[in-house]
């Protein structure tokens, strides 16, 4: 995987899957870790996320 350092001024946007049959708890621990890194975070039930 090939991942560019983003210039000034420029967005990315990531997103992640979980395994399925994530337990809710252990997502919304990734939802949490998540926000860590970016101030947008929108959950995509079952299991994924954009960031």
């Amino acid at each position: 995987m090939n991942v560019e350092t983003p210039q000034v001024g420029q967005s990315l946007v990531m997103h992640v899957r979980c395994p399925d049959r994530l337990p809710e708890e252990t997502y919304r621990q990734v939802l949490e870790l998540l926000a860590d890194l970016s101030p947008v975070v929108q959950a995509l039930p079952p299991s994924a996320a954009l960031v």
